[in-house]
């Protein structure tokens, strides 16, 4: 039978790491790998605790992993998935198949661990998981109430093997507008799209997309990742997905000079957009849409399956995309702590107000205030 291990971070990595990567890349899922976590603890775990349970299948081999974050407070404390603030899409590292064994096995596990937490956020998994649907049952007919769930979606497109195949499945006025766009930016000035692919040109060309994209963002506010952990943590996960050959750095110059940058990579078929930067002075080209246009070009000659623009339901990735994945952000209590009367009460009259779970931050103490904020959508 199944059997879950509670590890700490740095044994699960010396224990599992090859297996961890495999099962991770297998999903086409940059943020549950190996490199992701060890970003993540490199900047953000240096006073947290971490416990990864590790799930055997009955022949002893590894079916797979959940790393949890966990942290105290004045109200039992809480566990949630580690390195979920920066993360699009979470799921236990294992097969497909194996999810609904994984997750349940890990939870109970975490749970019989000890009773320091009270209350379980499990961020941006998806939603038609068996294990994430409805109260989490653990050993000894105990179990997690769910509190909140809220809905998000990550729009994608399946690639055909050509992008002309690719275009015409696209309406005829967004065809006939991304190529005039692209006609008349290539009129303006000579165009090439420039992949990062050494390490020597890995530190300027992130200095090229950092500055992409706060100028995009500087008039809406800013962005998150302006922060110095969270430009750290992209500069160290960047490095090790270029040297395990995922990183997609791209650049769009005209005559040379950058006028918009994408971030992203490319792993087990799955080609994935995390952001992007443009310069405000060629707004008048759609850079931004000929940048989407020429990657999508890219990711089918190098044989890519599908193009993720992860979360968010701006309209521009409908025009792109035509499909979706559905995930969720649950909240779960052990129902008899105070913890999960307060956090459910709490929920309860913000839902009332038509208003997100902001009330569970402030319950939630030190680990609300520490963890990094999520990216601008």
């Amino acid at each position: 039978m199944p059997e879950a291990a509670l590890l700490g971070a740095q044994e699960a990595l010396d224990a599992y790491e090859p297996r961890w990567r495999e099962l991770a890349v297998s999903r086409g899922n940059a943020f549950v790998t190996p490199e992701w976590m060890r970003a993540w603890l490199e900047h953000y775990g240096e006073d947290r605790e971490v416990r990864v349970a590790a799930v055997s299948g009955e022949d002893g081999e590894l079916l797979g992993l959940l790393p949890f974050e966990l942290a105290g407070g004045r109200l039992g404390g809480t566990a949630r998935i580690a390195g979920a603030g920066l993360a699009d899409h979470l799921h236990p590292v294992a097969a497909a198949q194996d999810d609904t064994e994984v997750g349940r096995l890990a939870t109970a596990a975490l749970a019989a661990g000890g009773p320091r937490w009270a209350t379980m956020v499990l961020d941006n998994v998806d939603a038609d998981a068996a294990w994430t649907r409805g109260d989490l049952v653990l050993s000894g007919g105990r179990c997690l109430r769910r509190r909140e769930r809220t809905a998000a979606v990550l729009p994608y497109a399946n690639l055909p093997g050509s992008y002309d195949d690719y275009l015409a499945g696209r309406s005829g006025s967004f065809r006939r507008q991304l190529r005039r766009f692209d006609r008349r930016l290539a009129e303006a000035a000579a165009i090439e799209l420039r992949q990062t692919r050494d390490e020597s040109e890995l530190e300027a060309d992130l200095a090229t997309f950092f500055r992409l994209h706060f100028g995009r963002w500087e008039e809406r506010g800013g962005s998150s990742l302006a922060g110095g952990r969270a430009r750290e943590f992209h500069q160290s996960f960047a490095a090790a997905a270029l040297r395990a050959g995922w990183l997609r750095l791209l650049v769009l110059e005209a005559d040379g000079k950058p006028i918009a940058a994408f971030y992203g990579w490319s792993l087990g078929g799955r080609y994935a957009f995390y952001q992007a930067g443009f310069d405000p002075d060629w707004s008048n080209f759609s850079v931004g849409l000929v940048l989407h246009g020429r990657v999508i070009a890219a990711a089918i000659a190098e044989g890519a399956r599908e193009y993720d623009m992860l979360l968010g339901d701006e309209a521009y990735k409908f025009r792109f995309c035509e499909s979706v994945r559905h995930v969720s952000t649950s909240v779960l209590t052990r129902p008899w702590r105070p913890a999960g009367l307060v956090v459910g009460a709490d929920l309860a009259a913000r839902r009332l107000a038509g208003r997100l779970p902001d009330g569970v931050r402030t319950r939630l103490g030190r680990f609300e205030r520490r963890r990094p904020t999520g990216r601008p959508r």
